[in-house]
């Protein structure tokens, strides 16, 4: 998590060679291109819950799947049409932005600035048994560094969604978050 205060750009900042003006630009730049990119995932993630609500739900078998450490898991045909639906989405969106699926895998460079993180159906065991507790999660890093996240829950009709540069937000509306005494 990034401090309050704390630049996006550390090695910009701390190496002295741009000017205050320099970095204000770049954080701005940074921080219209997040805000971009959440109104890109908000759409995305919303139209991707419709898809599996709609065309998928209570309609599946699903699939068993080892993951990279070996461990079972399970995988339907909707989790990948989900999937991809929303790199397609996004891809088109921006290009230059890598892609990291959880039933696709890496596309496009681990070591790019920006970098989509996206689980197509969470909660595919509930989907799989037509429990309608799941949703479509995408989360964008910048250099390595989490910057904004969208759920959709479908079920629910909601989109939950936040980023370093904005207040946490349901549906378009600004919430607040517990931190706990």
């Amino acid at each position: 998590d990034m401090a309050p205060g704390e630049s996006v750009f550390p090695s910009v900042v701390s190496s002295g060679t741009a000017s205050t003006k320099d970095r204000v630009n770049e954080e701005l730049d940074l921080k219209e291109l997040v805000e971009r990119a959440q109104r890109e995932a908000e759409r995305v993630a919303q139209e991707a819950g419709r898809l599996l609500y709609e065309k998928y739900f209570g309609k599946v078998t699903m699939e068993e799947k080892l993951d990279s450490n070996h461990i079972k898991s399970f995988v339907t045909e909707a989790d990948r049409a989900s999937e991809d639906f929303i790199k397609t989405e996004l891809q088109a969106a921006f290009p230059n932005f890598s892609f990291l699926g959880e039933e696709g895998g890496m596309e496009g460079s681990v070591d790019n600035d920006f970098q989509w993180v996206v689980d197509p159906l969470d909660g595919t065991t509930n989907f799989g048994n037509s429990i309608d507790f799941f949703c479509v999660s995408i989360g964008l890093l910048h250099r390595g560094k989490p910057v904004m996240g969208v759920l959709c829950i479908p079920a629910e009709k909601k989109i939950l969604s936040g980023s370093t540069f904005s207040k946490p937000k349901s549906n378009g509306k600004d919430i607040s978050v517990y931190n706990g005494p």
